[in-house]
């Protein structure tokens, strides 16, 4: 499942491009050790071997500014910021992108793999990594228990339980007029 998300440059923040990517590998890196089995790879589509692999992280740069892209942006160009098509995850949890434009601001856009994490855990593990990258220590921890309150089973096979589907992007622009008369 794709998710991106756009940053503005912060100039408060003080920071290089490559000072804002060094803080968001170590962060990564933290909150890894918390959600662990993201750094494991699928295996057979049935289970995550917990192997402290990693995750499959890239770095690229843009050539305009943020706020170009985002004037007029098109769908088809949302895919630009993800580490690789939505069908090439091939047993990884999740997959990071940093992208740095030339105004300082960024996109990190990411895909991770429903078989290891929902959207809820997901962005439990968002919060947790943009809170280690600013500095915070209390940190939630995830609990992964779910099998003791959901046993796995045993007798389907993968080929039974997993569909793949065509999935449709739908965007929708309201001018602040619009959004004002609501």
């Amino acid at each position: 499942m794709p998710f991106v998300l756009f940053y503005p440059h912060d100039a408060s923040a003080n920071l290089s491009n490559i000072e804002h990517h060094e803080r968001l590998k170590e962060s990564l890196s933290k909150v890894l050790t918390r959600f662990y089995p993201l750094a494991g790879r699928i295996k057979e589509k049935l289970y995550v071997d917990c192997n402290d692999e990693g995750v499959h992280y890239v770095e690229a740069k843009a050539s305009c500014k943020l706020s170009e892209f985002l004037e007029d942006p098109l769908p088809n160009q949302f895919n630009k910021f993800l580490p690789f098509e939505l069908d090439g995850v091939n047993g990884i949890a999740i997959a990071i992108q940093v992208t740095s434009f030339n105004c300082g601001g960024m996109v990190i856009g990411t895909v991770f793999d429903h078989k290891v994490s929902d959207v809820c855990s997901f962005f439990m593990f968002l919060r947790s990594w943009a809170a280690i990258a600013r500095g915070y220590t209390d940190i939630a921890i995830p609990r992964f228990e779910s099998a003791t309150f959901f046993p796995p089973e045993t007798s389907l096979s993968p080929n039974q339980i997993i569909k793949v589907n065509n999935i449709v992007l739908k965007r929708f622009v309201f001018d602040a007029s619009a959004i004002a008369d609501l």
